[in-house]
């Protein structure tokens, strides 16, 4: 089977939705917080023994991994024995809450038995809602009802801003890379990049879009096969409706582009990749309006359509004008372009693998060898995907790393913990340098997310200790900086006090910029900079700006 190149990324800026953007009344605080493993099939076994979480918010606070390494380049399994996989929910036993992912990554699902149904992350959902998680190199193969995040959906779940990230989805009936089955259900600003295959209903976000079941704002770059009923975003579809969503991956011959065969269902301003070398003669899907194929990766329709009353030339052109119409209580992520193809801003865009395992931007990735080479790149974070958003307890060892590197010694840890929320050596090395602090009394929050001038502010204070002889958190207005202040940013004034003078030493020594026009996006401060994650450090970017800091100041 063909493996498609391009790669999910969770949050290509950050992820971009949270639960509480949902149409449903407001999270209340979180019922099941996860941060291991343990507690999440700990999670599985108490939703599968009777505990539906109905009225309760679970969330997850870390990126987790159950295997690695199971699949080769094609997305075939690789001998060896795993961990296997128990999904989240059963026929008897759905799980009806909210679960928040929180643009966390669960790593190696891995599931191969034909006798079981319902396989996914989460088995079966019943009014329940599943949002910003992806699921990254797993293996599901079963009999029947299966996706990457949830194998069926029903009585108006709703599935969103989920990704499947080359997970491998095979099995005899309804196999999608995000959701299996859905029932009256909504799908939406999800992406699916994997392999799909099911004799009958095989579809690259879901397998069979079932009764009066939506599936907007998707993007699918999955390779999708199968026998019967085979479509780039969904296999069967009966009384459906599916809008605005964008096919480049590849679907078997004698599939459809965009939806394959079954009952009354709509098709609306949806496009799909077609030309000599991918999806040739194939056509779209039956109940089709305003949706075209595109031959080049710059997406330039044949002729130009009308979307929303903008006449567009481009399928990001058309795409987006169908978000900016959307007037319900439905955030849809808007779409951004790439020299690739359109796709959503929080899913899926190209991606590199270097020499340590981890997956990193291209931009970025000449930078992070020389990290390595440099042993800048904490175990941590060594094979990890390295675009993601970058937490507290991470950066604590970037700046621990980064210390031992400008200093030519080794970091010692705090002798006693003053947090009663993390144990972590590296955390501890750091707080002993005084580098952080805690984030209140006695907590550290280890895995809240770092923002720009966080990033800042602690390297400086990394280079203080270093250079600066008797410098202390505490007397560190003692000891100013000398540089040359370069021009201020246009958002200076939502740069804090605390870090304007960190911000500014690093930009003038060219070791952290703006994001362009002149902006250096510093924290997050209204809510819909918070939902997008706008100026989230991501782990490449701290990585980056560790190594111009040894490379420029040593």
């Amino acid at each position: 089977m063909k493996r498609m190149t391009k790669r999910v990324l969770p949050l290509l800026l950050a992820a971009l939705m949270v639960c509480a953007l949902l149409p449903a009344t407001a999270l209340a605080a979180p019922s099941l917080t996860i941060r291991s493993e343990e507690e999440l099939r700990d999670f599985a076994a108490q939703v599968n023994a009777g505990r539906s979480f109905s009225g309760s918010v679970v969330t997850l606070e870390t990126d987790i991994t159950l295997n690695r390494g199971m699949l080769d380049a094609s997305g075939k399994l690789k001998p060896g024995t795993y961990a296997p996989w128990t999904a989240i929910g059963t026929e008897k036993h759905p799980f009806q809450g909210e679960f928040d992912g929180k643009g966390h990554t669960i790593t190696g699902l891995y599931v191969n038995d034909d006798t079981l149904n319902y396989q996914g992350l989460f088995g079966v959902i019943s009014g329940a809602t599943v949002c910003n998680v992806t699921v990254k190199d797993g293996y599901l193969s079963n009999r029947e009802h299966a996706g990457g995040v949830v194998g069926y959906a029903k009585d108006n779940s709703v599935v969103a801003s989920c990704h499947n990230d080359n997970t491998t989805v095979i099995n005899k009936q309804r196999a999608g890379g995000i959701v299996g089955w859905t029932d009256n259900s909504h799908v939406y600003n999800c992406s699916g990049q994997g392999y799909c295959y099911s004799d009958r209903c095989s579809g690259g976000i879901i397998g069979d879009v079932y009764r009066k079941s939506k599936v907007y704002n998707c993007y699918s770059a999955a390779v999708v096969e199968g026998k019967e009923l085979v479509g780039g975003i969904s296999g069967g579809t009966t009384s459906a409706d599916i809008q605005n969503c964008i096919l480049v991956g590849s679907v078997a011959e004698k599939g459809y582009l965009i939806a394959g065969g079954g009952g009354s269902r709509t098709l609306t301003n949806c496009f799909a990749l077609q030309n000599d070398q991918v999806n040739t003669g194939l056509t779209i899907g039956t109940s089709s309006k305003s949706c075209k194929t595109f031959a080049t990766p710059a997406a330039r329709l044949a002729e130009p359509m009308t979307v929303n009353g903008k006449e567009c030339t481009t399928v990001l052109e058309a795409l987006n004008a169908w978000v900016s119409a959307q007037k319900v209580d439905f955030d849809y992520s808007p779409w951004v372009q790439t020299s690739l193809y359109p796709y959503l801003r929080d899913g899926v865009t190209s991606a590199i693998r270097t020499s340590f395992g981890s997956e990193v931007s291209e931009w970025s990735s000449s930078e992070l060898e020389g990290a390595y080479r440099e042993n800048l790149i904490p175990d941590v974070l060594v094979g990890e995907d390295l675009t993601r958003d970058i937490n507290r307890a991470e950066f604590a060892a970037v700046c621990v790393r980064v210390y031992e590197n400008l200093a030519g010694t080794k970091a010692l840890p705090a002798v006693t913990n003053p947090f009663v929320d993390c144990q972590d050596v590296e955390v501890l090395k750091a707080y002993n340098l005084g580098v952080t602090n805690g984030s209140g009394a006695n907590t550290f929050s280890p895995y809240t997310l770092l923002n720009r001038e966080q990033a800042a502010t602690m390297l400086t204070r990394t280079f203080k200790r270093v250079t600066m002889p008797g410098w202390s958190m505490a007397t560190d207005g003692q000891f100013p900086l000398d540089y040359t202040k370069p021009a201020p940013f246009r958002d200076d004034g939502e740069i804090s006090d605390y870090a304007k003078d960190s911000v500014y030493f690093m930009a003038a020594n060219g070791i952290i910029g703006g994001i362009g026009n002149n902006t250096f996006a510093p924290r997050n401060i209204t809510d819909r900079q918070t939902a997008e994650g706008y100026a989230n450090a991501t782990r490449e970017q701290a990585l980056v700006i560790a190594m111009r800091m040894v490379k420029n100041l040593k």
